[in-house]
């Protein structure tokens, strides 16, 4: 959950040690000894995009779980970290679905250097709804290629002497013990849990996230960057053609309600208690509902919800509102001077808005001023980007954008940074600028409420 929520790596290691150390102690109290203990645990972590990252995250949380349990008194056996890796459906993309593939294929590769001791790898549809054959297929066999030909189970530390992996181990095992400790300072993870503080350290992790994604200093491929307006839907097959499009709830209407459920866990013991708790859950019953209901009087702890969101969300929701829109939208690229001049912010131009769902028309030669009002009307577009090179810019875009506005776009982008001519710029009927880092988002956004596809 935490990494579904946006953790980082060190906040990632942090959390899973300390809820580490809250369980020993349970366990201790309970008359395990914490070798004994920690030889009962295991422990689940998501993989994230940096492929190097990811490896020395693994290797530094074998290294701090092994430090964590020495200090507390378990043997080597008891330091032998159970790990598994699971797929983010945070990085999982809708749009463009097939990219998955590519995440998943790095995501095995990290689970092999990394040393996992196993990994659930999602088929590149999961964020679709059911998977079918092939989708699964494609999960399990993307694993057992890189095993079985490319003979990566072979090495069993392929990171190991590596001076950038180790460097990186290290620093990320000194991070998450620190932040570790914090932690524990704090009173430790049931406590940093029910007052917020994990849940505001990993929001604001996750929003520096957004504003990276927004920029596409964090690209989406597929999404954000090098997206297909022309994709078609993911065909299933026919055992899946017949409407399973979303998940479906644990608990049907029909399903008893969870008001029930106490009174029969507070009734059951032995055997009968089991199979009622598992009955339970079938019915939907939370684990928060089980714990109460077992619990008898307590009442759960409770702390404010770490939030998850695909990445990729935000601009999917741009590209859903350009597709329902009864046209599609649509800009002219007034592309001036030469191809040589005009050609590289055309085609970063038509990249950017195609994030939004949104079409460009144009940019195959140079037009001059008086071709702009005509191009404006042929390419049917109510909106138009200046193309071309800082030189240019100094002398026609100006022009261009009184142009443009005269013959009615209702708003006019200049593909470039302003520097100096913003104020005359914009004084000439330029709305905003399209450049490397600038709010790829938020232009975007303001751009489909101009024409009115959003409201």
């Amino acid at each position: 959950p935490y990494a579904e929520g946006g953790a980082s790596a060190v906040q990632e290691i942090a959390c899973a040690l300390a809820t580490g150390a809250q369980y020993l102690r349970v366990m201790e109290a309970g008359g395990l000894e914490p070798g004994v203990a920690a030889q009962q645990m295991a422990f689940t972590l998501g993989i994230g995009r940096d492929l190097f990252m990811e490896v020395a995250k693994v290797r530094a949380m074998r290294r701090t779980w092994s430090r964590l349990v020495d200090a507390c008194g378990g043997d080597q056996e008891g330091q032998r970290l159970e790990l598994s890796l699971h797929s983010l459906e945070r990085r999982r993309s809708q749009r463009d679905p097939w990219v998955n593939m590519l995440r998943a294929t790095v995501e095995s590769f990290i689970v092999a250097a990394s040393g996992a001791s196993s990994a659930t790898i999602a088929p590149f549809d999961a964020v679709l709804g059911e998977s079918d054959a092939f989708a699964l297929r494609m999960a399990r066999n993307t694993q057992i290629m890189l095993r079985d030909e490319s003979q990566l189970h072979r090495v069993v530390d392929p990171a190991g002497g590596s001076w950038y992996l180790e460097s990186l181990t290290e620093e990320l095992a000194l991070r998450g013990w620190e932040h570790f400790q914090s932690i524990e300072e704090a009173g430790g993870m049931a406590v940093a849990l029910g007052s917020g503080r994990i849940a505001r350290e990993i929001a604001a992790t996750a929003a520096e996230q957004r504003r990276e994604i927004a920029r596409r200093t964090r690209p989406l491929t597929g999404v954000s960057s090098y997206p297909n307006l022309e994709e078609r839907p993911v065909v299933r097959n026919a055992r899946q053609a017949a409407g399973r499009a979303v998940r479906q709830p644990a608990m049907s209407e029909a399903s008893p309600p969870e008001r029930t459920l106490p009174d029969a866990l507070a009734t059951a013991s032995g055997e009968a208690l089991v199979a009622t708790v598992i009955e339970a859950a079938r019915q939907g019953a939370s684990l928060g509902v089980l714990h109460q209901a077992l619990a008898g009087d307590a009442s759960p702890s409770r702390g404010p919800a770490i939030v998850a969101e695909r990445e990729a969300a935000p601009f999917e929701a741009l590209r859903d509102a350009s597709d329902a829109a009864a046209e599609r939208p649509r800009v002219l690229l007034a592309t001036l001077g030469s191809i040589a001049q005009h050609k590289t912010r055309a085609m970063f131009a038509a990249n950017l808005l195609a994030a939004g769902g949104i079409a460009a028309s144009g940019g195959e030669g140079p037009l001059e001023l008086d071709e702009l009002g005509g191009a404006l009307d042929r390419s049917g577009a109510s909106l138009a980007v200046i193309c071309s090179s800082d030189l240019v810019y100094q002398t026609q875009a100006a022009a261009a954008a009184q142009r443009l506005k005269a013959a009615g776009a209702k708003g006019v982008y200049l593909a470039g940074r302003p520097g100096a001519l913003e104020e005359t710029l914009r004084q000439a009927g330029v709305d905003d600028f399209l450049f490397l880092g600038c709010d790829v988002h938020h232009v975007l956004t303001k751009l489909l409420e101009r024409i009115e596809v959003i409201r």
